[in-house]
């Protein structure tokens, strides 16, 4: 197999994990590659680079090291193929990326043996409209329409199918994909949506109104955010990873998208499982002692 490994950029977090992975992978002869953003820090391993888009051509599998960042980064160069990405997970609280360091090996094997069943996460799309030319990109797990400036407050009006729904003033909205309602969406109150569910979610940041709640959208709805009104600097970022000033913005367009995102997860994968874990439900603390 074609198999591309992603990696958080602290050497030091994935060091001993990625040579123990590396010589597993070998020992079972298979093709390692490395993404070329990675391959800075990591100069001294002996590994193919991947240096674009192209190169994925005839990639089996794609694994990440490190926690969500880490799979969302390594998720988008796979938007639109059918390769599908398996999370190893180093780090904290994290809901995407399932293997742990101390039994990859042995899912790993799972997944050569063919047990396991691949899981598709939809992802979001916006039409960003600039003055003179639109721009289109993809969402993992949320948009972020927001201030960019510390004072004052952003203006959003917002329309379904073109129908006005309500002009959100405050900090900013969230714009969430069901994987990203347990990321941002969740610290600011948004509902935690099953995964495989197609909808989407409109959470605003620090509303200036008692009444702003967050909204399930559904599926083959586009969702408009007309900006003309906005008299502040305005940023949108995608994926807490990349940020683009709206400054000349008219309006934005999203939607669910077409395309999705495949991911591996094995027999004994439970989402309600993973809340219980990183969420400490179903435990009760009133009378623990110390």
């Amino acid at each position: 197999m074609k198999i591309v490994l992603h990696l958080h950029p602290e050497r030091l977090k994935v060091e001993l994990v990625l040579f123990k992975l590396v010589n597993f992978l070998r020992s079972k002869g298979h093709q390692i590659y490395i993404n070329s953003k990675d391959n800075t820090v990591f100069s001294d391993i002996n590994l193919p680079k991947i240096q674009d888009a192209r190169d994925y051509d005839g990639t089996d599998l794609v694994i990440s090291i490190g926690g969500d960042g880490t799979f969302i980064g390594a998720s988008r160069n796979l938007v639109g193929t059918d390769i599908p990405i398996l999370g190893l997970h180093l780090g904290g609280l994290g809901f995407l990326a399932e293997v742990l360091v101390e039994n990859f090996q042995e899912k790993l094997r799972e997944f050569f043996a063919g047990k396991y069943r691949t899981e598709t996460r939809k992802i979001l799309e916006a039409e960003v409209h600039f003055q003179k030319h639109e721009e289109k990109h993809y969402a993992i797990n949320d948009f972020l329409i927001h201030r960019s400036e510390t004072m004052g407050m952003c203006t959003i009006d917002t329309y379904v199918d073109d129908d006005y729904l309500n002009t959100y003033r405050g900090d900013g909205l969230i714009i969430s994909t069901p994987s990203g309602s347990t990321a941002y969406n969740m610290s600011a109150g948004g509902p935690i949506v099953l995964p495989h569910l197609d909808i989407m979610t409109l959470t605003p940041v620090c509303p200036h109104s008692l009444s702003a709640r967050p909204l399930i959208i559904g599926n083959n709805q586009l969702v408009t955010f007309n900006l003309e009104s906005n008299h502040k600097k305005i940023d949108l970022d995608i994926d807490g990873q990349f940020k683009i000033s709206l400054a000349r913005v008219k309006k934005i367009n999203i939607k669910i998208s077409d395309k999705s995102l495949k991911v591996i997860r094995f027999k004994d994968y439970s989402f309600f499982r993973t809340l219980q874990t990183k969420l400490n439900w179903g435990v009760d603390k009133r009378n623990h002692k110390d």
